[in-house]
């Protein structure tokens, strides 16, 4: 083939081929050098920054700087701050009182047992006293409300209410308590009251029929005084119970007096002596003594004198029994 021609007026265009760059100068490759080093040991620092500032954080803040609160309810609070102390941990102590810890030994923590705390944080630790021990008071004499008021203010309360009779209690009030005043028991615990039923009725027993120290017993033995009177009896026997005053059945009170009367059996005088008295003297003077008088006369008592009497003078007799003169 034949080349075309070229117009004179156009230029003809170079046409080049890509080709590698000249190889840079020295100094500019040595300046890309130290700017890649400088940003590798600037990340290289930030990574041990960071890996330094994240250790911090996790052990400071983070997961790493939490512990296992250890166990410590029971347990003496010596040995309890020294397993904190061991973890780095310290603690401030507060006293109460308990029910179920012996005195001395930790009743809670906070944070409990088994939950996680801050290395520095200060652990609260609860000790214990003991239990709380209260005073009893003297509730004798006071209303069964008043006494509930009295224990429970001092920490107390009203175990068993029961009655009884007594004789220097007004009825209602508390005649004894179970737990003396005084005494120290522990807290919420209860004190059992008797409150008084007033004087115990008493009633009087029949007395008919006993001896004086037969009836003596039965008044005395209710709590009573026996207050005896004595009289002479034709029908009952000597040193038995002809009547009483104070009428069985009726109520009396403790130290209340029971009259009655014990008999002195027949009334006993002394036989006058009308041994030598004209007949109608000597039936005057036993008449008037209380006897009755019964005449026997030797050869008709032509003289009217009194020989002998039977039974004779002087003598103790019945009342009302009868004297014999012997007339001459």
């Amino acid at each position: 083939t034949r080349p075309l021609p070229v117009p004179a007026s156009r230029t003809i265009a170079t046409v080049h081929t890509s080709a590698p760059p000249p190889p840079p100068a020295p100094r500019t490759a040595m300046k890309s050098r130290r700017r890649a080093l400088t940003w590798i040991a600037l990340v290289t620092l930030l990574l041990i920054v960071a890996g330094i500032g994240g250790r911090w954080w996790w052990t400071e803040y983070g997961p790493g700087s939490y512990l296992t609160m250890p166990e410590t309810t029971g347990r003496p609070l010596t040995d309890v701050q020294t397993d904190l102390g061991a973890l780095g941990l310290t603690s401030q102590v507060e006293e109460e009182f308990s029910d179920d810890v012996s005195s001395g030994a930790v009743t809670r923590s906070d944070p409990q047992g088994g939950q996680s705390v801050h290395k520095r944080a200060t652990v609260q630790l609860y000790v214990s006293k003991g239990v709380d021990m209260k005073t009893v008071p003297d509730v004798t004499g006071k209303s069964q409300d008043e006494a509930g008021r009295t224990l429970s203010d001092a920490g107390l309360g009203i175990g068993s209410v029961t009655d009884a009779y007594s004789e220097d209690v007004p009825q209602g009030q508390v005649v004894s308590q179970s737990v003396s005043a005084g005494t120290s028991i522990a807290h919420d615990s209860t004190v059992d009251i008797v409150l008084s039923k007033g004087r115990e009725p008493l009633t009087v027993p029949s007395l008919s029929g006993l001896g004086a120290d037969a009836a003596k017993a039965a008044i005395e033995a209710l709590g009573l005084v026996a207050s005896p009177s004595e009289a002479y009896s034709d029908t009952v026997a000597a040193g038995q119970v002809i009547s009483q005053q104070t009428r069985e059945g009726s109520t009396l009170y403790r130290g209340d007096s029971v009259a009655y009367t014990v008999s002195k059996g027949p009334e006993q005088v002394a036989v006058p002596d009308v041994v030598g008295l004209q007949r109608e003297d000597a039936k005057n003077r036993l008449e008037t003594a209380g006897f009755t008088v019964k005449e026997e006369a030797i050869l008709g008592g032509f003289f009217g004198t009194v020989r002998s009497t039977d039974p004779a003078g002087g003598t103790m007799a019945k009342k009302g029994s009868t004297v014999t003169i012997t007339i001459v």
